[in-house]
């Protein structure tokens, strides 16, 4: 499964605030891909916002990671040191992840 999160900022952040955020923001991340069950997390940069793109085994994973001291401290850090808040959280299943669902519903059917 493939988390995107994308923060922007409310402040106009000066070139210095602005890669200290970058940094702040490579840490989040790093510390977002120690955790169990997280394959990897990856920072990129766009249009103005952050982007972190976390691939995880599972949505259980996910959100445990939202309850996760270290994530909340270091993804906190963006919020109030810098003004950044997330403007938009989505996940992407692979096929293989869907597939025992799908097969489910259609047992259900045939059988109703």
């Amino acid at each position: 499964m493939l988390r995107i999160l994308k923060f922007t900022t409310n402040r106009a952040l000066g070139p210095q605030d602005g890669m200290k955020a970058i940094e702040a923001a490579r840490a989040a991340a790093d510390v977002a891909a120690k955790l169990p069950g997280v394959r990897s997390c990856k920072l990129y940069l766009g249009a103005g916002a952050l982007i972190f793109a976390a691939e995880s085994e599972s949505y259980a994973v996910a959100d445990r990671a939202l309850a996760d001291q270290g994530i909340q401290v270091a993804f906190g850090r963006l919020g109030w040191e810098y003004g950044y808040n997330v403007v938009a959280d989505e996940f992407f299943l692979d096929p293989e992840q869907v597939y025992p669902f799908i097969r489910a519903q259609e047992a259900a059917l045939a059988t109703a």
